[in-house]
């Protein structure tokens, strides 16, 4: 249907050591949603990476991607600080850091991915994150990246610096614009 979201599929983490969707044609943009993330391992990076041969390998080199991403954090009651954080030339986007492994430090997302099945246009992603790191102190984090490798990239993957993803929905959907 055009200019409709149309689900494609949803993945619940279980002491997954990465999340990875299957980019499908037929599709001009995919959006995927994160709901309440828990982490295996505390203080870890979340990260994403792009496949172009339909998830047999990831993009990984140390100049694939380029992202960058602002966040604001109250760190105290009444106590809010902003930082900015960014590299032109990485093996990984990094999407968020020192992600919790308890109830009261969940992660929830939205990020959106242009281009992806396009060889000669690069891939773009954007991403909204909210971050609850204990009770009354929150995060938010909104970011953009690019995929430097020319093809077509068919498959995305989550995937922590270290340990796994513990819990968590994430809901894969596409949008038929043209």
């Amino acid at each position: 249907m055009r200019g409709s979201w149309v689900w494609i599929e949803t993945k619940d983490a279980a002491a997954d050591a990465s999340i990875t969707f299957d980019l499908p044609v037929g599709y001009d943009v995919y959006r995927i949603d994160m709901v309440s993330m828990i982490v295996g391992t505390d203080s870890k990076i979340l990260n994403c990476r792009f496949s172009d041969d339909a998830g047999a390998t990831f993009e990984a080199d140390a100049s694939d991607y380029s992202w960058m991403y602002q966040g604001g954090r109250i760190t105290a009651p009444a106590t809010y600080t902003v930082t900015d954080t960014a590299d032109a030339a990485d093996s990984e986007i990094t999407i968020a850091n020192n992600c919790g492994t308890t109830g009261t430090e969940s992660q929830s997302m939205e990020t959106v991915i242009w281009n992806a099945l396009e060889a000669a246009t690069p891939t773009h992603i954007i991403w909204q994150l909210a971050h609850r790191q204990t009770t009354n102190l929150w995060s938010m984090k909104t970011g953009s990246g690019e995929v430097f490798v020319a093809a077509a990239n068919d498959a995305v993957q989550y995937i922590m610096s270290s340990g796994n993803i513990a819990s968590g929905r994430f809901v894969l959907t596409g949008l038929v614009s043209t």
